[in-house]
């Protein structure tokens, strides 16, 4: 697995790596082309996709937290 530097602590972490963002990209494009083409057929594939993202997603958050240790209210408001 590829380690990413954390621009914000300088510590190494394991989340939102680049390979986690591309799956995210890709899935928000198959997220469209379902709703597009209303592909019924693939639905149960589409929700497995989105509550992978949506744990990719929190996770991402809860580890910005977490390393990082910024809880201002810009940083909130942002992630919101």
């Amino acid at each position: 697995m590829h380690h990413d530097k954390s621009p914000f602590s300088g510590k190494s972490i394991l989340h939102l790596n680049r390979h986690q963002t591309e799956w995210k990209g890709l899935m928000q494009v198959l997220f469209l082309m379902y709703h597009y083409f209303a592909a019924k057929e693939i639905y149960n594939a589409i929700q497995v996709f989105i509550a992978a993202y949506v744990w990719m997603t929190g996770f991402g958050n809860f580890s910005y937290y977490y390393v990082g240790k910024d809880f201002s209210l810009a940083r909130f408001a942002q992630m919101i």
